[in-house]
């Protein structure tokens, strides 16, 4: 999870720009051109963040710890786009969300604070601190960006979410892990117990890919084809702990 004050933009009553992912951080420090976050880590225009894997992102409040509205969807981040200060995104709220009101407001008064989710084992830093691939798969407001106690969500949990609205990950997210799976295999650092991962796996996520793209008016297979991705995910979470 990445926490900062971010700039924040209105459009009209159901959209607003905000700059999900900004370049630097607010803290000097050493190496770091435009400063650091509070982990004394940064993004900048060389960082993967992956924005082809998804249609769009979901977003939540305050990374679902309020618990008045803790499963509660927002709405969704769309179109992303970089300049100089990072990566921007346009927040499309949904009517009849009880906070919906209070958001708009305080996105009008400059006081809405993002916070962009990742999956821990596809992240990558250098060991300056730059981060390197973040790989962005879900959005978060807040008024409290200090919020060190928030949990990384899992990427099942955004993607079953995403089955709920009928959508699903492009076909780039699914080439993306594949790659990932052949490089392990082909890794001297995980010898043969790689390759034995990478080609079981590989498999089974060509297969949950075409269950997902047959499925699109079956929500009962797309529940199946979710959960045949989460269990690949889980079991390449497993070897890379393992190893």
């Amino acid at each position: 999870m990445r926490s900062q004050a971010l700039k924040a933009t209105p459009l009209d009553d159901d959209a607003f720009r905000l700059l999900a992912l900004p370049f630097g951080g607010p803290i000097p420090y050493p190496g770091a051109p435009r400063g650091v976050d509070v982990d004394r880590e940064w993004f900048t225009e060389r960082t993967d963040f992956k924005l082809d894997w998804f249609p769009f992102r979901l977003v939540d409040w305050h990374h679902r710890q309020d618990a008045t509205s803790k499963a509660d969807i927002l709405g969704k981040a769309v179109d992303p786009e970089a300049d100089d200060d990072g990566v921007w995104v346009t927040v499309w709220l949904k009517h009849g969300e009880r906070r919906v009101n209070l958001i708009r407001k305080l996105a009008e008064q400059g006081q809405v604070f993002g916070s962009s989710e990742s999956v821990p084992n596809l992240v990558r830093k250098a060991s300056t601190g730059e981060i390197l691939t973040w790989p962005y798969v879900r959005q978060a407001l807040s008024t409290s960006p200090q919020n060190t106690l928030s949990v990384i969500r899992p990427l099942k949990a955004t993607l079953d979410d995403m089955a709920a609205t009928g959508d699903a990950p492009t076909a780039t997210f699914f080439d993306d892990l594949t790659t990932f799976l052949d490089t392990l295999g082909t890794s001297s650092e995980t010898g043969k117990a790689g390759r034995i991962v990478a080609a079981r796996n590989e498999a089974r996520l060509r297969e949950a890919r075409e269950a997902m793209d047959e499925s699109y008016f079956d929500p009962k297979r797309r529940r199946a084809a979710i959960a045949a991705l989460d269990a690949v995910l889980e079991e390449i979470h497993q070897f890379i702990i393992d190893s």
